[in-house]
């Protein structure tokens, strides 16, 4: 082979590698865009990205409203924001607010499922979590999990979240959802949010609580005893919510029968 010839691929060959370096650094750069986006787009419009100028990627996200209890004891309304990037189905928790591990423990249930409902067990993005939650520092628990795992099903199945319905409840593997405590404050925020329809695990629409009664008792002429009991007592919330707030209750077994109230 001739010198001149041996010049030609040496140039070609270099050509190639250079091409092949942007390709490269033009696909982190994309990718690096995308995540950027992410951690700032709230919004539930669905995002179309382009990698390696051929293949495009449709990346869902969409936004649950969740209901929680502060640590004085009231109600707050919150959302749980699902956005997706480029990945194998991981779950993705951003740092801020700070999460417990029960918290991470529950996203895990609601994806594994989601996957199970939906039959999609492998999907080509991952995952990102991120709560807002008032001024909440650190968040926990799992009474957001059948929240969660809609989200999640809305997102592989294309569907959206009904407006003013939202849901309190943890997600069980076998697609159960679970009790939570504080359902009367969490509906009562929910209520005052303006939402009409509210979801809670099957037996929590009568609530038992206890009032407290001061029992007066003379043991002599002019000298008493006072005592203190706690009297149970119950609370239909069906009927409380509809009168007081014009809120529907509804009571929830699992999650297929959340997916009919809440999904469409």
């Amino acid at each position: 082979m001739s010198s001149s010839k041996i010049k030609t691929v040496a140039y070609l060959s270099l050509i190639v590698s250079i091409l092949a370096l942007f390709v490269s650094f033009t696909s982190l750069y994309l990718l690096t865009l995308f995540y950027h986006h992410i951690q700032q787009n709230s919004n539930t419009v669905p995002v179309i990205v382009t990698i390696n100028g051929s293949q495009t990627m449709y990346l869902p996200q969409i936004t649950v409203p969740i209901v929680a209890v502060t640590t004085d004891g009231e109600g707050v309304l919150g959302y749980l924001h699902i956005k997706t990037m480029p990945g194998h189905g991981n779950i993705l928790l951003e740092a801020n607010p700070f999460s417990e591990i029960d918290l991470q423990y529950s996203l895990n249930k609601a994806l594994s499922v989601a996957r199970m409902v939906t039959q999609k067990y492998t999907v080509p993005y991952d995952f990102v979590f991120s709560y807002d939650v008032g001024d909440a520092q650190v968040i926990g628990g799992e009474s957001a999990g059948a929240a969660a795992c809609l989200g999640i099903i809305a997102i592989l199945e294309n569907r959206s979240i009904k407006e003013k319905v939202a849901i309190t409840g943890t997600i069980e593997l076998d697609g159960s959802i679970g009790k939570v405590g504080g359902v009367f404050e969490k509906a009562q925020a929910a209520a005052e949010a303006g939402y009409k329809v509210f979801l809670v695990p099957k037996g929590q629409s009568i609530l038992i609580y206890y009032e407290k009664k001061v029992i007066k008792r003379e043991i002599m002429p002019g000298y008493y005893i006072y005592s203190t009991r706690y009297v149970p007592q119950t609370l239909d919330l069906k009927e409380y919510a509809k009168q007081e707030w014009g809120m529907e209750i509804i009571e929830v077994s699992n999650i297929y029968e959340a997916m009919n109230y809440m999904l469409e």
